[in-house]
């Protein structure tokens, strides 16, 4: 339960509720015995879960530095069930918007100063820099057995290339090189496609297109969709589809189905696409 203070810009947790999605109701509410705070600037966006028993949250001291924004006090753990907290004993900030954790947390793609680039690196749970990346340019998608990520990367001639790279930070394959900025869309479940968008320009420095292809890393191909996506994209969980929003004046829902190798619309009108169902 949240309620914003216009004053400092930040939002007071009251309590925390737990919804079964199985009984679609209310199984848990968790008092506060005080009130913490959470900065809306985009240092620290939100309270998560850490795994199935532990959410994951950053305290902010009420007060504001001389840019505006909030003083980050502490990281801590939190049992939903039971109310007790515990350290957060890592040296990353886990909710950096600049810090790309593997999903076993035992790695992290992170840049401590944004500027300059050159300050990407690979670190370790504790925070011990293991290499640096200082060509990364890009967004950091990790696969879900955390043995390899891709990314953007600029060579020194500038030629851009999306590269995977495994869990020491070593290059192990090319599998792209875009002409403009590539967004990267995340990995399909079964760890064998990434989707991503090619920027396509013209005269018109508004009209910009970001058509859809998606990695074969098991054969070691592009599929070239054609399709000029909006924004948004999430992988089926049998990793055979992904759904998308495309363009148009209410951003219908597409979906692409990599059997059929082609795309059809599901619904007119679109929101923020969040995800599917694990069945």
């Amino acid at each position: 339960e949240e309620a914003e203070s216009d004053r400092w810009l930040t939002v007071f947790v009251d309590r925390i509720d737990i919804y079964s999605t199985l009984h679609f109701r209310e199984t848990y509410s968790l008092p506060w015995s005080n009130q913490y705070t959470i900065s809306t600037q985009r240092r620290s966006r939100t309270i998560r879960w850490w795994d199935n028993d532990t959410l994951i949250y950053e305290s902010i001291t009420q007060g504001r530095t001389g840019g505006g924004s909030f003083w980050p006090d502490s990281t801590f753990l939190i049992d939903p069930f039971t109310g007790d907290t515990s350290s957060w004993l890592s040296g990353l900030d886990p909710l950096d918007y600049l810090l790309y954790p593997s999903p076993d947390w035992e790695r992290a793609v992170y840049n401590a100063n944004e500027e300059p680039f050159e300050a990407w690196g690979l670190y370790s749970f504790e925070g011990e820099l293991l290499t640096d990346l200082p060509w990364i340019r890009g967004d950091v998608q990790w696969n879900s057995d955390s043995s390899r990520f891709v990314t953007l990367i600029q060579q020194e001639d500038g030629e851009r290339q999306i590269v995977l790279l495994n869990r020491e930070g070593e290059i192990t394959d090319t599998v792209f090189i875009p002409e403009n900025y590539a967004p990267l869309y995340g990995w399909s479940w079964d760890n064998r496609y990434i989707a991503f968008t090619q920027e396509v320009r013209s005269a018109d420095p508004y009209n910009v297109q970001h058509f859809l292809y998606l990695i074969d890393t098991q054969e070691k191909y592009i599929i070239d969709t054609c399709f000029d996506i909006n924004r948004d994209a999430a992988w089926s969980p049998d990793g055979m589809q992904l759904a998308l929003t495309g363009r148009g004046a209410n951003y219908p829902i597409y979906i692409y189905d990599l059997e059929l190798r082609g795309i059809y619309p599901v619904a007119e009108h679109s929101g923020d696409i969040i995800g599917w169902r694990a069945d």
